[in-house]
C-alpha cells in the first residue's frame, strides 16, 4: 500500500486476492488456513473480508470494487487474482508488447476500461485500488448479524 492507494499485483496464477493488512477489507470474519506458494513455501491467513476500493477507468468515472479478500499478515505484497475477475464477468485484457499493447480489465456491463500499471524493473503488472470514502474499514462481523469497530483507521 502506498498512501491511500492499495497497488495489487495483477497475478493469473492465484484463485483469490491476497493482501497483507486488513486495511482494504470490511465485514472482517476471522479466517485460519495455509496458502501455499512456490515449492514448500506456506503462509497462514488471519482474516477474510470484503476487499472495497475505487476504480477509476481511462474516461475517468470512478467504480466501486467490491469483492472477497483475505490477509495474509506476513506476506509483503498483494495479489490481484485474474480468475477471480473473470469470474464476476469482467474482462481482463493482456494483449501486445508493454509499451504499445493494451493490458487492464473492462468492466462487467459497461466499455469502461481499468489500465493496468507496467513495472519494467519487476517485470509485472500492476492494478490500483483508492481507498472508498464511504467504506467502514477495520470493522469485523459478528454472527448475532452485529458489527463493531476494531479500527479507527479510514
Amino acid at each position: 500500500t502506498q498512501g491511500r492507494d492499495l497497488w495489487m499485483i495483477v497475478d493469473s496464477g492465484t484463485n483469490r486476492h491476497y493482501l497483507p493488512i486488513e486495511d482494504f477489507l470490511t465485514h472482517l470474519q476471522p479466517c485460519a488456513s495455509q496458502v501455499y506458494g512456490i515449492g514448500e513455501l506456506k503462509m497462514g491467513t488471519k482474516s477474510k473480508g470484503m476487499l472495497q476500493g475505487m476504480l477509476t477507468s481511462t474516461s475517468g468515472h470512478c467504480f466501486t470494487a467490491s469483492c472477497e479478500g483475505i490477509c495474509i499478515p506476513g506476506s509483503s505484497l498483494a495479489l490481484f487474482s485474474v480468475r477471480m475477475a473473470t469470474r464476476q464477468g469482467h474482462s481482463v485484457i493482456f494483449e501486445g508488447d508493454p509499451v504499445q499493447g493494451r493490458h487492464g480489465m473492462y468492466l462487467r456491463g459497461t466499455q469502461e476500461y481499468i489500465p493496468f500499471t507496467w513495472d519494467e524493473a519487476l517485470g509485472l503488472w500492476w492494478i490500483r485500488i483508492q481507498r472508498d470514502p464511504s467504506a467502514a474499514y477495520g470493522v469485523h462481523a459478528q454472527r448475532e448479524g452485529h458489527v463493531h469497530q476494531t479500527s479507527s483507521r479510514m
